[in-house]
């Protein structure tokens, strides 16, 4: 667990325009994860095969 670090900090003023990519070999990609209500979603995931989103 990550302790909602990442969460806080994009729910700040000066990161709501900025895009958010996570960064995943494609063999560990999932489908979905698990949220809870603090988390902040992804607008794409990037792998050695390309841009998803």
């Amino acid at each position: 667990m990550a302790g909602g670090f990442y969460d806080r900090m994009l729910s700040q003023p000066e990161w709501a325009d900025i895009p958010t990519l996570g960064i995943v070999f494609a063999f560990a990609q999932l489908p979905a994860l698990p949220r809870d209500p603090w988390d902040r979603p992804l607008q794409g995931v990037v792998t050695e095969q390309g841009v998803f989103g």
